[in-house]
């Protein structure tokens, strides 16, 4: 059985809150070593596939930069511990 849910909704299904189930942290953007404030997380889609036991996940980011410039910096996606 093979079927693909939002992580709210898979948490909701078990009617588990997801502040207790990921304890998550929004993922931070830093350009040249510090935040950026033209730069941020306009969207984050998190999406969970569940085959038997096995659960694999997607997380589809998207950037917005308010800036004219061309932007490179290093994405810090922190889990929580033991994860």
């Amino acid at each position: 059985m093979k079927s693909t849910k939002s992580f709210l909704l898979l948490a909701a299904a078990f009617a588990i809150p997801v502040s207790i189930t990921a304890q998550a942290r929004l993922p931070v953007l830093r350009i040249d070593g510090k935040e950026n404030p033209d730069v941020y997380l306009q969207s984050l889609d998190i999406q969970v596939e569940v085959t038997g036991s096995i659960a694999s996940t997607r997380h589809t980011m998207v950037f917005k930069n308010r800036s004219a410039n061309i932007l490179e910096g290093e994405l810090t996606f922190p889990l929580p511990d033991g994860r």
